[in-house]
């Protein structure tokens, strides 16, 4: 029968399944049973079982040669299953390789060059006959019907012929089970020795060939270079050998490119260490450079300390000489200023001495002449009350001169404490000249200034008001004195510091409010309203313009560093602020209720006195006073419109 009614076992590597699934399809359509794992095992069985059972049941096994296939440990499972099965083995070289040593001695179909030349090959030797036919690779004949009679001649001539079939089949397949098959059939054959020797030359090489393998099996589980070259001195020309040379011949590229790599990297470290060799010589030579750059700077340094040194100390006495200077002009105008108390003092006592004979003349003339002597008699005398401030000044002094610096601060409160207790003008010189440094100095020679102008416009207020007061009894009267109209004029032209003369808004007693007059016409504008930056304080008379005041204080400081603070102020987008005039500030007190405007303390104007002295007003009583402009005073900008 032909193997056209036989399964071929497929046995080939994965690398090689293009080729192999080519190969089975084509013997397939040629009327073969092929058996290949990716087109028979169907999907959910077991792989391994599946591949037994195939092999078992195959009539032939079909090895695809390959390098990858000569090392695939499954592919050698396959073969060797087949040789002991005794079944057919037909090697197919697909690339040229060193074949096992069980399978050199079989022939084996060119597929290396002519796919079609080695697939005719391939066909033609399908048709051998399997074990139990005739060994001249002839197509098997049906047997025919025995004869009955058959006589002896024929039957030993079969028997031979028979025993060398078995035979020569056995030799083919050349395997322990092939031989053993022929001496079981043939227990008596012509050759059962030569089987026995073949039988143990092949376990012999069976043996071999498994040591090999497990050589070659730890030579690939070890993968290094003494592990392949091992396996190539004990078995030099086996099996494996073109796979173990490859393996060593990959190692030692790798070993060289190693060696390369070492080498590269050795000069690399050369190239590198002389670049630092270098580097650091640059280093030390910028390294010494910059010694000398430092050297040189630091001389340059020291000799420029030295001049700044002489700067400085010719400086520091420039200062000392300035402030030595400043002291002296401090003094100076501190002499000057206790001059001037002193004058002022002297001053109105004088004109205190002049309204008192005044005031005598009058009660004389509308008195009895008994009763005048005796109430001038009462009157204290001026020389007491010098008396008693060069007094408190010598204790003063005499205190000052006891105590010494020691305790200054304490004494200095104290004093000052003691000084505001009494409240008079001698009690502040006191304690100014005990204290020409003391930290209240300041605020004494204000407070000075302070009682000075209000005792003076007291007196104006005063004056005036007689001279009104006696200008209205004459209009009354209808009696015309020259006498009483040249009483008010005397009176003002007596009176210090009063540069508006005769302007009543000035000289206004602490507690008259005058009203401000309203405008005749309406006017879109209402005292008090907030407009233009500020808050309107006065409207005039056609009752489209008037002063508009800040709402707010900016600080302060003396009358110089005050209007230019003003005019560098800026509130509703308007830039034409400034410190009011003095009767603008009497319009602010008269309006300060209406208006909500709750200012306190004294206030500067811009309008000159005399000398240094400029005027303000006092807003918690409303009278007008004439400060130095050094002095420390509150402001607050006003603009018109």
């Amino acid at each position: 029968m032909t193997m056209s009614n036989s399964k071929i076992f497929f046995s080939y590597s994965r690398l090689d399944s293009d080729f192999a699934l080519r190969l089975a399809k084509d013997i397939r359509a040629a009327g073969i049973d092929i058996w290949i794992d990716q087109l028979d095992i169907q999907a959910g069985n077991h792989w391994d079982a599946a591949v037994e059972k195939a092999l078992a049941t195959s009539a032939c096994v079909l090895v695809i040669l390959t390098p990858s296939s000569t090392s695939s440990t499954n592919v050698m499972d396959e073969v060797s299953f087949a040789l002991e099965s005794g079944k057919k083995i037909i090697p197919v070289l697909l690339e040229d390789c060193l074949a096992p040593f069980r399978l050199r001695r079989l022939q084996r179909i060119d597929f290396t060059k002519d796919y079609q030349a080695g697939f005719k090959q391939l066909l033609a030797a399908f048709d051998f006959a399997p074990a139990g036919t005739n060994g001249n690779d002839e197509p098997p004949v049906k047997a025919e019907p025995v004869k009955e009679v058959q006589d002896l001649e024929k039957k030993a001539k079969t028997d031979a012929e028979t025993e060398t079939r078995l035979w020569d089949a056995a030799c083919k397949l050349n395997t322990v089970a092939g031989y053993e098959k022929y001496l079981k059939e043939m227990v008596t054959g012509e050759y059962k020795e030569e089987a026995g020797v073949l039988i143990h030359q092949l376990v012999l090489e069976q043996k071999e060939d498994e040591q090999e393998a497990a050589a070659w099996k730890k030579a690939k589980t070890e993968h290094t270079l003494p592990s392949y070259q091992e396996y190539l001195k004990a078995y030099p020309n086996r099996n494996y050998k073109s796979l173990a040379t490859a393996a060593i011949g990959e190692f030692e590229a790798l070993q060289k490119e190693e060696q390369r790599k070492e080498e590269a990297k050795r000069q690399e470290e050369k190239r590198l260490d002389e670049q630092r060799k270098e580097e650091q010589r640059i280093e030390a030579k910028r390294q010494e450079e910059k010694k000398q750059e430092d050297k040189r700077e630091e001389a340059k340094r020291l000799e420029e300390k030295k001049k700044e040194e002489k700067r400085i100390e010719e400086e520091k006495k420039k200062e000392e000489k300035r402030v030595e200077e400043e002291k002296k002009a401090a003094k100076r105008l501190e002499e000057q200023r206790q001059e001037e108390i002193r004058k002022e003092q002297k001053r109105q006592e004088t004109l205190r001495k002049e309204k008192e004979k005044e005031e005598q003349k009058k009660l004389v003339a509308t008195k009895s002449p008994v009763t005048g002597p005796t109430q001038g008699d009462t009157k204290p005398s001026p020389l007491k009350f010098i008396l008693m401030g060069a007094g408190v000044i010598a204790i003063g002094l005499l205190a000052y001169l006891f105590f010494g610096m020691k305790g200054v601060n304490k004494r200095d409160l104290e004093t000052w404490n003691q000084a505001k207790a009494q409240g008079d003008s001698i009690s502040y010189a006191a304690y100014m000249i005990q204290f020409p440094k003391g930290e209240y100095f300041k605020d004494a020679q204000l407070k000075i200034d302070s009682i000075f102008t209000s005792k003076k416009a007291e007196r104006d207020a005063k004056a005036v008001a007689s001279a009104q007061a006696k200008q209205d009894s004459i209009t009354k009267a209808s009696q015309p004195k020259p006498s009483t109209t040249s009483t008010p004029n005397t009176t003002a032209a007596n009176t210090p510091k009063t540069p508006d003369k005769p302007a009543p808004t000035t000289t206004t007693p602490p507690k008259t409010k005058p009203t401000a007059t309203p405008p005749k016409v309406d006017s879109p504008y209402k005292l008090g309203q907030t407009y233009g930056g500020g808050i309107i304080t006065y409207i005039d008379q056609s009752g489209q313009h008037g002063l508009i005041v800040s709402d707010k204080d900016l600080g302060n400081l003396p009358n110089d560093g005050a209007t230019k603070k003003c005019s560098k102020f800026t509130a509703g987008d308007h830039k034409d602020w400034r410190l009011p005039t003095k009767d603008e500030l009497t319009k602010i007190y008269q309006m300060r209720k209406e208006l909500g405007i709750y200012t306190k303390g004294t206030y500067w104007s811009m309008t000159p006195d005399k000398d240094n002295y400029v005027w303000s007003l006092n807003m918690n009583d409303g009278v007008p006073i004439s400060f130095n402009k050094t002095m420390y005073l509150f402001f607050r900008p006003v603009r018109t419109f």
